[in-house]
């Protein structure tokens, strides 16, 4: 009997049957006024404990289409939808395998495939980073369902990724970069790509700026938002980190600023439009750019000077200028905004080792006067 009468109230009871893996049955239990309500309660748990027991017999692509969707209040659009893509690119090779039945060699195969052949779009395989995206979803995913008692183990947990082979950043010279300047004064985007150059900041974060965020006077930015391309919008969401930070502006980049600032207003005069949002930079409707349409749209103006850049070469140019010059690498983690020290020692390690032999000759000078006879 699932519904008793005890005091005036209905109480409803309701048992799973055992699951299949642990053996465990899970009751569902709640007390109601009405016996209207109980039948309902009643038929709203036997519903949800005939599917608790039946997802032991889900493919892995059913479970992962069910675990993304619970994501989804949990982790950032981005996040969420970068999910999304990488479940696509495992459903067509082992979504139809029983999640139960997954074995650590079904991952070493899926992984050793996408590498040949792993493009959703095209031909060719795909980079061992993205695979090793790839391996991170999965063993979050699986994680779970070992957690909910859904399989046994985690198979995911003893299975490594692809391994990177780490390639320098290939940083534009100064001439390079002198080139790209000279070819770009003038156009609309030469405000906002000087800024990325003398910043360091990320596209987004750049694209993100209002003017509410720039103190001339004293030489900051604050930088606390960013913008992304989320299910074919482009949105303001917090910066990467999801702290803010504050970097100081070279002066000589003032002068492009204010210019910047007039030029604005007379472009929003002459065709009518309003920057509703206070962006330092907009399309030519007062519209936060589309961080996907700019990186292209940089690219074009990198061809016409006869060079190849793109925002985040800018980007590493920026960092690349901070450790020559001898910036203390905690300096430059906060004006790029990493999260961790080692994270900037890492990507720029190749900079780092081409000051050896500054710090040589540093060392040599303080030396030679000491050990003269």
């Amino acid at each position: 009997m699932t519904i008793e009468r005890r005091n005036g109230k209905y109480r409803v009871r309701v048992f799973s049957k055992r699951h299949p893996l642990t053996g465990r049955r899970e009751v569902l239990t709640g007390t109601y006024g009405k016996l209207s309500e109980a039948r309902k309660a009643e038929t709203d748990f036997k519903t949800q404990a005939r599917t608790t027991t039946d997802h032991h017999r889900d493919t892995l692509a059913a479970y992962l289409d069910r675990w993304q969707k619970g994501r989804k209040i949990e982790v950032a659009a981005t996040t969420w939808e970068r999910q999304g893509q990488l479940i696509e690119t495992v459903r067509p090779h082992i979504g139809a395998l029983k999640l139960k039945d997954l074995s650590p060699d079904d991952l070493k195969a899926l992984y050793a495939l996408l590498l040949t052949e792993g493009r959703i779009k095209g031909a060719g395989g795909l980079a061992p980073r993205t695979v090793g995206h790839v391996h991170r979803m999965l063993h979050k995913a699986l994680h779970d369902a070992e957690r909910a008692g859904t399989i046994y183990r985690n198979p995911a947990a003893i299975v490594s990724a692809p391994k990177v082979q780490k390639v320098p950043v290939d940083v534009p010279s100064p001439e390079t970069l002198q080139r790209f300047v000279e070819t770009i004064r003038g156009d609309r985007l030469y405000p906002v790509l000087m800024l990325l150059y003398a910043t360091g900041l990320r596209r987004g974060e750049a694209l993100a700026l209002r003017w509410a965020d720039i103190d001339i006077e004293r030489l900051f930015v604050t930088v606390n938002r960013s913008a992304v391309r989320v299910a074919g919008k482009t949105i303001i969401k917090p910066t990467k980190s999801g702290r803010g930070r504050s970097v100081r502006l070279p002066s000589s980049l003032a002068l492009v600023i204010e210019d910047h600032r007039k030029a604005q207003l007379k472009e929003m005069m002459r065709k009518g439009y309003r920057n509703t949002e206070g962006l330092f930079i907009t399309n030519t409707r007062g519209e936060v750019i589309n961080p996907k349409a700019f990186t292209p749209r940089v690219r074009t103006l990198a061809e016409k000077a006869g060079v190849k850049l793109s925002p985040h070469l800018l980007r590493h140019a920026h960092a690349t200028l901070l450790l020559q010059a001898g910036v203390h690498p905690k300096v430059a983690q906060e004006r790029l905004g990493h999260s961790t020290i080692s994270v900037t020692l890492d990507i720029y390690s190749h900079v780092i080792q081409g000051m050896q032999d500054a710090a040589a000759d540093a060392t040599e000078t303080a030396l030679s006067g000491m050990l003269k006879d």
